[in-house]
């Protein structure tokens, strides 16, 4: 914050611009936190402010930033090589009109600085590599002041418009010595400042998670592509904790552009045991578009099937997930895979599969008869919240399948059958 009653000088207890700019400028923003002191060097930095005014005798109870009206700033062309010196940040524009409220940010960018392979080679295990773009970013309703003379972020509203992630990760390197990662309310709360956004959308996306796993031939990839996601109570406002605030997530995409995924997060940001909950829905699709998840992680391989609908509800915590999952199917075959080498193993068709240890049905329903999977997951408390969301799902296929768990069989109303 700005010590204004030193910024008047002892012959006057005054101060007053009628307009005060700043063109191309450059300055070094210094960032203290527990790694040290990091400089940010700004070039071609552009300012302005209308009607600064300090009076001695009102010092204190101006509300205005920079005791000035429409301060305005803008940077063009900005780029920096992040901390951990893996990647590159920058962004073509970013602008901000404190009168509006409004934060834009013009297509950022976070570039990796190796290829794909080096890089988990370069950090010295497994690893995350992230290659993101964001074409348009947009906070309103910023309060500025309160992020400047408090450490607090808020805002009415994030807009993201056109995300494009990519993410690569090579199993064959060590896995990473680390501990308990966070869940959603955990990083929320444990943020050292106040943070409230009433509202985030994230428009047309595009996410695709890339894996060579352990000894593997080749990576295999699965897309989220014409994502659209609506975020509300991103906050952790120790009031609206104790109220019993959630963070509600609504999602809809198309699972490598094909099956429509519908889901709704429910999270508690409160709960001592981080619990939530969720369900959705997966659209039409053909069976063969799931096999590069079913043969790395249920080694089983479709041929022919189609997927008419998936329905599943989940509630979890810290430790565990439950629920059920409601899968319909038609004409499925399959082939067990040999789990180390991927291959087809001894037991390599439906028949011979069915007759041993599962059932696997080739229609779900059979009749009015649907077998609905049970949903049971105890946490890897090593991996990340979204290796326990998926795995957790994981599960409810695995059991809809026959391949493990429990299943129990409901009859169907006739217009329950899609």
């Amino acid at each position: 914050s700005i010590d204004a009653e030193e910024m008047i000088p002892p012959f006057s207890n005054r101060i007053s611009i009628d307009h005060f700019e700043l063109e191309d400028a450059v300055f070094r923003y210094i960032v203290r936190d527990s790694l040290g002191d990091h400089n940010i060097d700004v070039e071609g930095f552009n300012f302005s402010m209308d009607h600064f005014y300090i009076d001695s005798a009102e010092v204190h109870k101006s509300n205005r930033l920079f005791y000035a009206d429409n301060v305005q700033a803008n940077i063009k062309n900005y780029s920096i090589k992040l901390p951990d010196s893996l990647y590159i940040l920058e962004f073509k524009e970013l602008s901000l009109s404190e009168n509006d409220g409004i934060l834009m940010v013009d297509s950022l960018r976070m570039i990796p600085r190796y290829d794909r392979y080096p890089f988990g080679k370069e950090v010295g295990h497994e690893v995350d590599r992230m290659d993101l773009a964001v074409d348009n970013i947009v906070f309103n309703q910023l309060n500025l002041r309160a992020f400047i003379d408090y450490r607090q972020f808020i805002a009415g509203s994030l807009a993201l418009e056109g995300v494009h992630l990519e993410i690569f990760r090579d199993k064959n390197l060590p896995f990473p010595d680390k501990k308990n990662p966070k869940m959603p309310q955990e990083s929320l709360r444990e943020l050292n400042m106040l943070l409230n956004i009433d509202t985030v959308l994230v428009r047309n996306a595009y996410i695709a998670y890339e894996e060579h796993a352990e000894n593997g031939s080749e990576a295999g990839k699965v897309s989220f592509e014409s994502m659209y996601v609506s975020i509300y109570n991103v906050t952790n406002d120790e009031e609206r904790l104790n109220n019993g605030e959630a963070l509600l997530i609504d999602a809809q995409t198309k699972l490598n552009g094909k099956g429509l995924i519908n889901a709704h997060f429910n999270i508690p940001i409160g709960s001592s045991s981080n619990a939530f909950s969720y369900k959705g829905t997966l659209g039409e699709m053909a069976f063969e578009d799931l096999n590069h998840i079913l043969t790395r992680n249920a080694f089983i391989s479709a041929r022919e099937g189609k997927i008419k609908k998936v329905e599943f509800e989940v509630k979890a915590n810290d430790d565990r997930a439950a629920g059920t999952m409601r899968f319909f199917y038609n004409d499925l075959k399959i082939d067990l895979l040999n789990k180390d080498s991927g291959e087809k193993g001894v037991v390599e068709t439906l028949g011979s599969f069915a007759a041993n240890t599962f059932v696997v049905r080739s229609d779900n329903p059979r009749g009015r008869r649907l077998r609905v999977g049970e949903i049971s997951q105890e946490r890897d408390k090593t991996r990340s919240m979204y290796n326990y969301w998926w795995i957790t799902l994981l599960s409810g296929i695995k059991s809809s399948l026959g391949v493990a768990g429990k299943q129990e069989a409901v009859r169907l109303e006739r217009d329950e059958i899609p």
